[in-house]
């Protein structure tokens, strides 16, 4: 067995492992596939924390992620924080589980750390008990509060998302805001338009019109006409199944019935 960094390579076997575990994700749509591409982007870049995987015979069979969080307290020493524990059904009872939570400690340990913590859901006894088999004890008491439930609650009338980055990542983040608003109808509506850079970006941009496309098969998104002819690219974005026209008026008819503007 081997436990190393997961690879961008590896990223369908983790989210495989992910859906065995939760059980509640469907199969990936096209746009989602793209945005998880690009989260992994970010989580890679991103130095204070590493998915790991347990390989077996060329195959993934477990992952979990660590976190390093820097302290003022503790007279500044950091701590660790260990998330998406998953082992494959498969190949549970093997010590592949044992092997991951190892390299997560000796990773805090080598960051100078004062504690690995954990939470698991109060659902997964068979969870616990392995945690305490490998010397974990419960010493605090866990409280979450469920962020998207909240919103569901609040659930914001009407938004507009706006994208007008040059950006790939800005870009990015607001088709995916917009394409989750939509699945998980967190909003009563949302309507998507493009204007300026970001009308040519999504006419090039394979993986942006990749996540672009769950939100045409719900409302077709509008493109500013002024800019799309200048850059000689409506026929494109018209081919992608977007709606070309003139934006500033429909957009102010809009605000004056209530919907919400978050530009990216």
């Amino acid at each position: 067995m081997v436990i190393r960094p997961a690879q961008a390579a590896d990223l369908s076997a983790v989210f495989d492992l992910y859906r065995e575990l939760e059980g509640v994700y469907g199969p990936e749509e096209s746009g989602e596939v793209a945005a998880r591409d690009i989260l992994w982007e970010k989580v890679a870049a991103d130095t204070r924390q590493q998915v790991l995987v347990a390989e077996e015979a060329g195959r993934v069979v477990g992952t979990l992620t660590v976190v390093i969080v820097p302290n003022l307290g503790h007279r500044g020493r950091p701590w660790a924080a260990v998330e998406n524990v998953v082992v494959a059904s498969a190949a549970r009872g093997r010590g592949v589980g044992r092997a991951l939570m190892e390299r997560a400690a000796d990773m805090a340990r080598a960051n100078g750390c004062y504690k690995l913590t954990l939470t698991s859901n109060e659902k997964r006894p068979e969870a616990h008990r392995f945690y305490e088999n490998l010397g974990w004890r419960r010493t605090h008491a866990g409280f979450s509060v469920e962020l998207q439930a909240k919103e569901r609650m609040v659930r914001m009338a009407k938004v507009m998302v706006i994208i007008s980055t040059a950006e790939k990542e800005k870009a990015a983040t607001g088709l995916m805001y917009a394409g989750n608003a939509i699945k998980y109808n967190w909003l009563e509506d949302v309507k998507v338009f493009l204007f300026g850079p970001a009308e040519k970006l999504l006419a090039g941009d394979r993986d942006l019109q990749e996540m672009m496309a769950p939100i045409v098969k719900h409302q077709a998104p509008v493109a500013c006409k002024f800019i799309s002819d200048r850059e000689d690219i409506s026929p494109a974005l018209a081919a992608l199944g977007y709606k070309v026209d003139y934006v500033g008026s429909v957009i102010s008819a809009l605000i004056a019935e209530g919907y919400v503007p978050m530009v990216f």
